[in-house]
């Protein structure tokens, strides 16, 4: 994207909700957010793409798409590293991602591989998919790099 393009999304979406940021974040391609793309753009508005990546990371949906977390951070490496804890906001934006990932794999055998069990031409039974649901959830948990 264009500078003029990257500000308007910037100017646009100032006082949007987290879900209208993020839904603005993957209306275009991950690509379009590398950190090293508008160096200067980046750099010259730097608190207000800061407020907008976390506002964007707070609307992220579960499951979010992993690659554009994964996109959106490098700016807090590149362009926008003179951005106080930049890093630590990366990380943590990394966490909720993960988070929502494991909560979305909780929620698919919920609501997809129970009721698949439940037919009687499969060999799984309802309650051996309960128990693997709980067994996940007991021990799955979310890596914490920040203390």
């Amino acid at each position: 994207m264009t500078d003029e393009e990257f500000l308007a999304v910037l100017a646009t979406h100032k006082d949007s909700t987290s879900e209208q940021v993020w839904n603005a974040v993957v209306a275009r391609t991950e690509n379009d957010w590398v950190g090293d793309l508008n160096w200067e753009a980046k750099s010259d508005n730097a608190q207000d793409f800061d407020n907008f990546l976390q506002k964007a990371f707070g609307g992220m949906p579960t499951p979010p798409r992993l690659e554009y977390v994964e996109t959106l951070v490098t700016n807090y490496s590149f362009s926008i590293a003179d951005v106080p804890g930049s890093e630590n906001k990366a990380i943590r934006a990394i966490e909720i991602c993960y988070e929502k990932m494991i909560a979305a794999i909780s929620k698919s055998i919920g609501e997809c591989v129970i009721p698949l069990a439940e037919s009687p031409d499969t060999d799984v039974e309802v309650s051996e998919v309960e128990h693997e649901l709980t067994r996940f959830q007991r021990w799955t948990k979310t890596p914490k790099f920040l203390k």
